[in-house]
Formats: C-alpha cells, structure tokens, sequence
C-alpha cells in the first residue's frame, strides 16, 4: 500500500506535513490556516476525511500556529507527550482549544494504533521541549526531524532505521555568518539548541545510509532558511554525503519548498 507524502509548508513562515495511504493520514505539526489545509489538500487530490490524528513537534509559532482553530474545527486526536501538552494548554495559540483532542503520547514506549505505530524522541531546541518522532505507518518507516541544534545519537538512531527520513537542513554557515542576522541570533543558531546547518545534516546522512543494510530511500530536506541557505545548496551538501558513500542513485533527495507546497511524493 503506497504511502503519499506531501509538505504544506517547510520553514520559518510555516510548517506543516500530510502522510497518508488508501485507508488512513495523518499530520506533523499546524503552521497553516485550516482553510489553506483543505484548500491545499483538495487540489492535490488528498482526501481530509481520511486524517485520523495529529503529531505535534514543539510549541514554536511556525508550527503550532493554526493548531487551535485546527483542533477547534475538526476535533481530531492531537497526540504529543506530556510535557509539550503542558505547554499547548497555556501557549496563546492554543489554550482553551485542546478539550476533547488532548491525547498523551508516553515517552518511554511506543504509541500502537494497530496499524500505526508512533515513537517520540526528544531533540535539541530552544522550545519549551522538542520532539522527533519514527512512525511505522502500515509498515513503511518514517522519521522526522524538523528543529534540532545538534546531533544527538537518538536522532542517529531512529534516522537509521528509517526508509523515508525528512530532516532539518536549515542554514549554510558562511551565509549565516556572513549576514544581517544580529550577533545575538547567530550564536542561537549555532549554539547547539538552534538549528542543523547544511554540514551537520550530510553528517547525518553519510552516517545513517553508509551501512549496506540501510533502508534509505527518501530524504527530505526541511526547514530551509529564507536568509541564510538555498535549497540548492542544502541538497548539494545532502547529495555530496551520498556521493562520498555510493548511494547517490539509491536514495531520492529532495529539498522541499519553503513558503509553498510540494508535489506529492509516492513513498
């Protein structure tokens, strides 16, 4: 049963992720207006009702900032751990709004729905806390890391184990370094809790895909700096990795758009 993949939005403007097959989808975080979400969804030909739950990553605007009229409208399960419920239920975006979709992922263990199978890990941000999460969806492996500000072995590990990763590729560090950004904001970038440069997301791939046994199929390059990278040189960095370990015709790279959608993916 193939799996459609489609980003909404990847970036500081917003963030949001549709997964889904024949019977059943799911989303990764609410940076766009409802409206936009079905509008988006009903042009691509992806089908709203079949959304049964949300995950939600960390209470940042870009991904949370739709959340609470999205869980006012459609009351759908919005799944995340305990402490990040914590904080939805007092953020500005989404107080008030949770009542009836509040739902506790355990940290410790797996979420099991049956047919899908949900793993939380936490990952370095400066948010109140913030979460990657591996999803086994009717068999097909997934892996999302949208905000992290350095690698972690947790992040290695559930990367590794993924057939379709989408992962933070956010800046290139001499653009950053070299910009208008103020002195204050580079070093949060850079400061281990801000976000993956170009460099530290091809670390990661040549790590994870140089095993014979890697099941790497799609990465996904998210989270793309409007000011301090390019979507060209993100992927030249990613298919490099690829390159320097012989997987650059075995694995699809893509780097999504950041201020519009993407075409749809068949997983």
């Amino acid at each position: 049963m193939s799996v459609k993949f489609f980003s909404l939005r990847s970036g500081s403007s917003g963030n949001c992720y549709y997964f889904g097959n024949e019977r059943e989808a799911f989303l990764v975080d609410m940076g766009v207006g409802p409206r936009i979400l079905t509008r988006k969804l009903r042009e691509a030909g992806l089908d709203m009702g079949k959304i049964s739950f949300m995950l939600v990553t960390h209470d940042h605007i870009d991904h949370i900032k739709h959340l609470g009229g999205f869980a006012k409208r459609f009351q759908l399960p919005v799944y995340a751990p305990d402490r990040l419920h914590r904080s939805l239920d007092t953020h500005p975006c989404t107080r008030g709004c949770m009542s009836g979709c509040r739902y506790v992922i355990d940290e410790a263990s797996f979420l099991d729905t049956g047919n899908i199978k949900v793993k939380a890990f936490r990952v370095p941000h400066d948010a109140t806390v913030t979460y990657g999460y591996h999803i086994d969806f009717y068999g097909e492996r997934i892996t999302i890391i949208t905000d992290a500000g350095d690698v972690t072995q947790e992040m290695l590990r559930y990367a590794a184990i993924a057939k379709h990763l989408v992962i933070e590729s956010n800046y290139d560090l001499d653009m950053l370094m070299s910009g208008p950004y103020s002195p204050e904001l580079k070093r949060r970038i850079i400061s281990g809790h801000g976000h993956l440069s170009n460099e530290q997301t091809s670390y990661i791939i040549e790590r994870i895909c140089a095993s014979e046994k890697s099941p790497a199929k799609n990465i996904f390059l998210c989270h793309i700096s409007d000011n301090n990278n390019t979507p060209e040189l993100a992927y030249k960095a990613s298919q490099e990795a690829l390159r320097r370990i012989g997987k650059e015709s075995s694995v699809n790279l893509a780097a999504l758009p950041r201020k519009t959608n993407s075409p749809i993916f068949e997983l």
